[in-house]
């Protein structure tokens, strides 16, 4: 039961980000506007996310794993640990901008 937990915990922690993200593209723009932006944000997450993420990390993997001699496991393992320091600072950045976002609100 406890690996269970420990399995579901980082996928419910990677989610937490959709509800704020959206709320705030809504109250940013104008409510004329509200759809399109909406569906920019959604095209900017796909892409980037879920296009170049996957590449990003097997790019850095074959570069880390053929540049060092250190194979093909070792160049995932620390491809991935590099891209989870992206998210971190993404975290840092999306946790500093809860600062302004209520004088920036149009609504």
């Amino acid at each position: 039961m406890f690996a269970l937990f420990m399995f579901a915990f980082p996928p419910v922690l990677n989610t937490l980000w959709y509800g704020p993200s959206y709320a705030a593209v809504q109250g940013l723009v104008q409510p004329q506007t509200r759809a399109t932006a909406a569906a920019v944000l959604l095209f900017l997450v796909n892409l980037i996310g879920l296009g170049l993420g996957p590449l990003g990390v097997g790019a850095v993997s074959d570069l880390i794993g053929n540049t060092f001699g250190l194979g093909p496991a070792e160049g995932v393992r620390w491809s991935l640990l590099i891209f989870v320091l992206f998210g971190a600072v993404a975290s840092a950045l999306f946790w500093m901008a809860r600062g302004s976002i209520r004088e920036e609100m149009v609504s």
